[in-house]
């Protein structure tokens, strides 16, 4: 018998911002892409004298993310737009992620993060994107809902 892959596909995915430390949200309108960025765990060598077979032995360490973005068609009156543009360089913000499967289930991340650097280019004929980065600090908190 043969695994079957899982493929997860989503009907709807949806950002947003707090401005009140997590206690109510706002959606970031626009979003065409999202990544948390890649979490990784520190690899800690605790070889010691008596480990056996001549082999390195490891315990993992703390785990952090690579910088993230997500991409948004960028909305110079938007309220969430602006508080996205000035809080580069300041202190984390609150966000939650929602993305809506086929079956209807949500999993919901709820997370902060620094904001490093948000990009808009301006380029005849096209849509006007933004390209926030940003650096996941602390624990990102899951949830699924049916």
């Amino acid at each position: 018998m043969t695994a079957e892959a899982t493929v997860m596909m989503t009907t709807s995915f949806a950002l947003a911002l707090s401005a009140d430390s997590g206690t109510t949200y706002t959606a970031v309108k626009e979003v065409k892409s999202f990544d948390l960025g890649n979490i990784t765990s520190d690899q800690v060598d605790v070889t010691s004298f008596t480990s056996s077979g001549n082999f390195r032995e490891f315990k993992s360490g703390f785990k952090e993310a690579d910088e993230g973005s997500f991409v948004i068609n960028y909305l110079i009156e938007d309220t969430q737009h602006k508080a996205l543009r000035d809080a580069v360089g300041g202190v984390a913000q609150y966000f939650k992620a929602t993305a809506t499967a086929v079956d209807g289930d949500d999993e919901i991340c709820t997370f902060q993060a620094l904001i490093t650097s948000m990009s808009r280019p301006v380029q005849i004929g096209e849509v006007w994107e933004a390209t926030v980065s940003i650096k996941l600090t602390g624990v990102p908190v899951y949830t699924t809902t049916p």
